[in-house]
């Protein structure tokens, strides 16, 4: 789609969600990665980047999106939540390595642990989610935190990742 210099690409993009798209405004390099890549929230000056991965994540088809991503080189990235970052190479590096750490804590934790549980084995490898755990904005992301949980509990459960 033409919008006077620019343009937009629309990238099919499941893993997240099966249906899920993410669009790049180019020449500017803009990624809108929706909900595809992750996350970040900032509250007080701490940014806590998080993948989102409600039921029924699909963790190999979220990292081929990431990739595909990848592919297109941009230069921004504006996930829906929350913002417009610059270094897009770095954020996408961090979805797919954040990603992966998740359900390899997840796995070794065990996936039919609580979620309780879970949450505190992810903020022993994610720092920023223990430091916002113990803050007064908990409330703010632990729905979310929560549903990004299920979401990868629910792929290992399910065979989904090796």
């Amino acid at each position: 789609m033409s919008l006077g210099s620019s343009s937009i690409r629309v990238l099919h993009t499941p893993g997240h969600a099966s249906h899920h798209m993410s669009l790049v405004l180019e020449p500017e390099g803009i990624l809108f990665t929706g909900d595809s890549a992750g996350v970040i929230f900032n509250f007080g000056g701490l940014e806590v980047p998080m993948p989102t991965s409600p039921p029924p994540f699909k963790p190999k088809m979220y990292l081929e999106s990431v990739a595909k991503m990848e592919r297109l080189s941009p230069r921004r990235f504006a996930p829906t939540h929350f913002g417009l970052h610059d270094d897009a190479p770095r954020w996408l590096k961090l979805a797919t390595e954040q990603v992966v750490r998740w359900l390899e804590a997840i796995r070794s934790a065990g996936p039919s642990s609580d979620i309780q549980t879970l949450e505190n084995v992810i903020g022993s490898v994610e720092p920023s989610v223990a430091q916002l755990l113990k803050s007064s904005e908990t409330f703010a992301v632990r729905g979310f935190l929560d549903t990004t949980i299920m979401g990868l509990k629910d792929a290992l459960e399910r065979g989904e990742w090796p």
